[in-house]
């Protein structure tokens, strides 16, 4: 049930929804065949990708649809493409776990352009750590 209402949360939210999301893995998987086909991808596509994670194929309709208005409004210009999004974001506490880590919000991953795994370049300048 907390997947389902973080999913609903996230679609009304104007940034991407975060992994591990419903929304999040179909726009995951069409964001992935766009890239590859060099073309928007397929309703049929995607839902065939979602289904064969054991995915439902009308969750995977549905949120193809929100993914789809999504691309064309990026496309038509109405929308800012994430490229073009601010990249700008003001300051804000982060935790730091027992072992040591500091997770970075998602809002702040996308202004720096960050995917999963990738690797950042760290250093502290005068008592502060910066990040690139």
């Amino acid at each position: 049930m907390s997947n389902m209402s973080s999913d609903r949360t996230a679609a009304r939210s104007p940034t991407r929804p975060g992994p591990g999301t419903l929304t999040g893995r179909v726009r995951e998987i069409a964001d992935g065949i766009t890239r590859e086909a060099g073309r928007r991808a397929e309703r049929r596509e995607v839902v065939e990708r979602y289904v064969a994670e054991n995915g439902n194929s009308n969750t995977a309709g549905a949120r193809h649809q929100h993914w789809k208005k999504h691309y064309e409004a990026i496309r038509k210009g109405s929308e800012p493409a994430p490229s073009a999004r601010p990249r700008t974001i003001g300051s804000q506490p982060l935790g730091i776990a027992p072992d040591g880590r500091a997770p970075i919000p998602l809002e702040m991953r996308e202004a720096m352009a960050l995917k999963d795994d990738d690797r950042v370049p760290a250093r502290v300048e005068e008592g502060e750590l910066r990040l690139r």
